[in-house]
């Protein structure tokens, strides 16, 4: 039986009332997020690793800052040979970028190494 294919997740946290309305600290934000990719991922047939290389999250940050630093991160990674993953999850697409031709410049540079993006929250998808 072959190995399920490999995802990374993307979480982008705004600050107040986002991050404060489910999760008391940045750390427990971040986890809910990537486990709710993980299940999403599961559900897929995909694989969600644990670790940096694979899950990638911005705290309190905004998609108009010039550098979100593990967004970036993940681009880079992306781009590199040494690349595990082919499916990228976000909750939607503003979590990359609110500016439209910086959003389809992040797109472009995925789907030209081969990674789809899958948008979603585990409430929005039927079961």
């Amino acid at each position: 039986m072959p190995s399920p294919p490999v995802a990374a997740c993307y979480v982008r946290i705004s600050g107040g009332a986002q991050r404060f309305s489910y999760a008391h600290t940045r750390k427990d934000a971040l986890a809910l997020e990537y486990a709710q990719f993980e299940a999403i991922a599961r559900r897929d047939g995909w694989v969600l690793p644990e670790g940096p290389s694979h899950r990638f999250g911005d705290v309190a940050s905004s998609s108009r800052d010039a550098y979100l630093a593990d967004l970036t991160r993940l681009l880079e990674l992306a781009e590199c040979d040494a690349c595990s993953f082919t499916r990228v999850y976000v909750a939607t697409f503003d979590r990359f970028s609110r500016k439209q031709t910086l959003l389809n410049s992040m797109l472009t540079r995925l789907k030209s190494r081969g990674i789809g993006v899958r948008t979603g929250r585990l409430d929005e998808i039927e079961w």
